[in-house]
């Protein structure tokens, strides 16, 4: 099932903290976006996750699938 789900999340990329609706910010955000791989969902230092899609409903799924493997993982390593 974890193989499924980062299968369906595809790249995960970290965005350092910046102030919220900062232009560094969303230059950051951008410029995630645009890495390797092209990440599908970015984790946003002290902000939370974002995530894209072809549709609003695949962003969202997404976004739900990384969340249930981030707790998933935090509960394996107690």
């Amino acid at each position: 099932r974890l193989d499924e789900a980062r299968a369906l999340i595809g790249p995960v990329a970290f965005v350092p903290y910046r102030p919220s609706g900062s232009e560094e910010l969303a230059e950051a955000v951008g410029k995630a976006l645009e890495g390797p791989g092209r990440p599908n969902v970015l984790v946003l230092e002290n902000h939370g996750a974002l995530s894209v899609g072809r549709s609003v409903d695949e962003a969202l799924a997404r976004l739900e699938m990384a969340e249930h493997l981030a707790e998933t993982l935090l509960r394996a390593e107690r």
